[in-house]
């Protein structure tokens, strides 16, 4: 690098197998694969064990700090001589290394999920991620996840930037707060076996379908995959609560953080998600053309890299 990412750039030469980032590299060769070392003969290690020990350190915390640090950040500390042919070139060939972790939460695909649950045990598990990543990360949460988010941040966890796409806060009077038993009758439904019956108790109270949409929704091929999940929708609602902006809990965040929407989402999600950007200290707010609540995975990933660039 750079000289692939400027060849994938003019088209002159495509991927066969990609050994950028320890997934890919994993993937292609069944494990992983050290890109950097030091060559010395044995005899001068073993005379200068001292000067051998202190250049492997100097590695493992240069590695550490780009760990902790965006594409730009890095691309800045580089001589300007290897910037050759440009700077923009360095950064985008470093965003293609970076590692992203993409979880099932708590009780959801093949995550675990011991009891009891608790807001905090989901920050607990967002950590252990974190630490598993090299102790810092950027952290990206979307819609209940972006709340989760934002308290992950708040706790003091070792996230370097911030990302919450539509953030469910209520901030105007669009629609009544949610009620502060849903997640106990959400909870008493799952327990009698009646997990359909949860799902469409969440879709009305908390989502805000309209009744008789939901009942055209029972027969959607999805409908099987929610009530398989049905359970951690009492995690979701803990989560947001009865959907009131935490004010002073958001702007304790000094994390720099983007904020994004979509442009056709709701009035009150678009609303929301302006908000947590204004009381945010250090916030920022986009807003995605043509884009819904429905997240779009590229148009999502474009906005990201720029946040990571800057």
């Amino acid at each position: 690098e750079p000289t692939i990412t400027r060849l994938l750039q003019t088209g002159d030469a495509k991927v066969l197998i990609d050994l950028r980032t320890p997934e890919s590299t994993r993937a292609a060769l069944g494990g992983d694969y050290p890109f950097i070392g030091i060559f010395a003969k044995n005899d001068w290690v073993s005379s200068h064990k001292d000067v051998a020990q202190r250049l492997v350190n100097v590695y493992v915390k240069t590695l550490k700090w780009m760990k902790a640090h965006s594409a730009a950040e890095i691309a800045a500390k580089m001589p300007a001589d290897y910037l050759v042919p440009s700077k923009d070139l360095y950064v985008t060939a470093l965003q293609n290394q970076l590692t992203i972790l993409n979880y099932d939460r708590r009780g959801r695909g093949d995550s675990g999920d011991t009891p009891p649950y608790s807001v905090e045990r989901e920050i607990e598990d967002i950590e252990a991620l974190i630490a598993s990543a090299g102790g810092s990360s950027l952290l990206f949460g979307y819609s209940s996840g972006a709340t989760l988010a934002l308290k992950a941040a708040a706790h003091g966890l070792a996230v370097t930037k911030l990302a919450l796409y539509e953030p469910p806060f209520l901030v105007d009077d669009s629609r009544p707060p949610l009620p502060a038993d849903l997640p106990q009758q959400l909870a008493e439904l799952i327990s009698a076996g009646r997990r359909g019956d949860a799902v469409e108790l969440y879709q009305t109270k908390a989502v805000g379908i309209p009744e008789d949409v939901v009942k055209q929704m029972r027969q959607a091929p999805f409908r099987p995959a929610l009530e398989a999940i049905a359970h951690t929708l009492v995690y979701d609602a803990t989560i947001v609560g009865d959907l009131t902006l935490p004010t002073e809990l958001i702007a304790a965040i000094v994390t720099p953080t983007l904020v994004l929407n979509g442009e056709h989402s709701p009035p009150l999600l678009r609303n929301a998600a302006r908000a947590v950007a204004e009381t945010l200290p250090n916030g920022e707010l986009c807003t995605l053309a043509g884009q819904t609540h429905d997240i779009s995975p590229d148009a999502t990933a474009t906005a990201l890299a720029e946040f990571l660039s800057s």
